[in-house]
């Protein structure tokens, strides 16, 4: 009976390993051909939000900022390395494998993952300078550790989805009635809980500024 279960996991280790190869190299040619033409990228003004943060002044309060705060993180991080598009670029390629394994982790099919790792040229170069992946990978997230009845870190992620980007809150109906469905009333009131928590450490230093 072992073998059977060693067998089956690196066949899936496998499937990953080949579909992560894939979304990379297909993030890769986004680069390239047709993709590389009349792009419009956002890239900019995530920049000039992440440079005026480094140099001290704040979102909110002294410039005005259309994301949530959330979002900030990834317009930062970039400006601390050499050529911000290509380096937020590859931030967002992080942030789509990250999304691939949390789909492995939520038990997704061959043909899931087939469709992720091919996704980058469905949607086209778009996908380079904007920052949806990172929401995104919240939100998979919290699915993933819903299914698993994780609830709490589950509403903890599926909170820090709608810190960074506000769609994340159409899942709240769903992951409410999972929970209550799954762990009752108990659980469901301490993963708001932790929701709340994040929610608060995400948007309290700016109200309070």
């Amino acid at each position: 009976m072992v073998l059977p279960i060693r067998s089956d996991r690196t066949v899936r280790a496998l499937e990953v390993a080949v579909a992560t190869a894939v979304f990379l190299g297909c993030w890769e040619l986004l680069h390239h051909w047709f993709y590389a033409h009349h792009q419009l990228p956002d890239t900019p003004t995530y920049e000039g939000y992440g440079l005026a943060m480094r140099h001290g002044i704040l979102p909110y309060r002294d410039i005005p900022v259309e994301y949530p705060p959330g979002a900030l993180l990834a317009f930062v991080a970039p400006t601390y390395a050499g050529g911000y598009a290509q380096t937020f670029g590859w931030l967002m390629a992080a942030c789509g494998v990250g999304c691939l394994l949390f789909a492995v982790y939520a038990g997704a099919s061959r043909a899931a993952l087939a469709f992720i790792a091919v996704s980058p040229l469905l949607v086209g170069s778009i996908m380079l300078s904007r920052f949806d992946l990172w929401p995104e990978l919240f939100v998979v997230a919290s699915l993933a550790l819903l299914l698993h009845d994780r609830h709490r870190l589950g509403w903890a992620a599926l909170a820090a989805a709608v810190a960074v980007k506000l769609y994340g809150v159409v899942l709240v109906p769903l992951a409410l009635v999972w929970t209550l469905r799954r762990r009752g009333t108990g659980e469901l009131a301490r993963g708001l809980a932790c929701g709340v928590v994040v929610l608060v450490a995400a948007f309290g230093p700016f109200e309070a500024r």
